[in-house]
């Protein structure tokens, strides 16, 4: 990987979760050791709409995971308001080709099919890089709960965060997303719960939110291998490179949809 970025053009932008993390106690915690960690503050956190002036100054980004991109996007309007709570928990569900390419029991079709299941209760490796951005925005240390599901459909991801707080109460919430991302090509906050169909093939995210007093309901939908993967790092590298950050993302997907 040192030579790699050693050789490398004006930009790098890995896929991997390799350099999503700054704490390498945390990377460890999550995926095992770590080859060469020293590089890591060589990278920048991707997540497009939070990380937007630090993306175009980059040399070395590190793309989100998917199902942390949903949530987050769900819960940074918040973190960066001060008002999120520390019982954060998004509920997410995610499509088959989240699980990869390689073939496992629960990614076989008989397996798949019809059915609903929850994957790495209380230990999903995406909560680390949710609490990374979230609390460099919050300036305090928060630690938000991912609990994961595999659906029986392809693409897509459909995360739901559930919250409550006093302070919810004098504010309005969705007013604070509609300012949060009102310039946002890719975000768009809907009047009407949002469905998986809606994003996939896109990079689009859809959110939405509703709030009954203290108590407080986001949606995120994305397609997870659009805004949740390559859409973003395409996302990633017009910021970075000063191009029109919509070029080449402006046409639906294909198959699978």
């Amino acid at each position: 990987m040192t030579s790699i970025l050693e050789q490398a053009p004006r930009l790098v932008i890995d896929m991997a979760a390799d350099f999503r993390l700054a704490d390498e106690e945390s990377y460890r915690r999550h995926y095992g050791a770590h080859p060469n960690f020293a590089l890591a503050p060589r990278f920048v956190y991707g997540l497009s709409e939070a990380r937007r002036d630090a993306v175009a100054r980059a040399e070395c980004v590190a793309n989100p995971g998917c199902m942390a991109t949903s949530a987050a996007l769900a819960l940074w309007p918040l973190a960066k308001e001060g008002l999120l709570p520390d019982d954060a928990a998004v509920f997410a569900v995610t499509g088959s080709s989240g699980a990869g390419g390689e073939p496992k029991p629960t990614t076989h079709h008989p397996f798949r099919a019809s059915n609903l299941f929850v994957y790495k209760p209380l230990a999903h490796q995406h909560e680390a890089e949710i609490a990374r951005v979230l609390s460099e925005d919050a300036g305090r240390d928060l630690h938000p709960r991912l609990i994961a599901h595999s659906g029986p459909f392809v693409r897509g991801i459909h995360a739901a965060a559930h919250l409550r707080s006093e302070e919810f109460k004098d504010r309005d919430v969705r007013a604070l997303y509609a300012d949060a991302y009102a310039r946002e090509p890719f975000v768009t906050l809907r009047d009407e719960p949002p469905a998986v169909a809606d994003a996939q093939g896109t990079n689009h995210a859809h959110l939405f939110v509703k709030q009954q007093g203290r108590e407080v309901l986001v949606l995120c939908v994305i397609d997870n291998l659009g805004k949740g993967a390559a859409g973003q790092a395409v996302q990633n590298m017009n910021i970075a490179l000063g191009l029109p950050e919509t070029d080449g993302l402006g046409a639906p997907g294909f198959f699978p949809y």
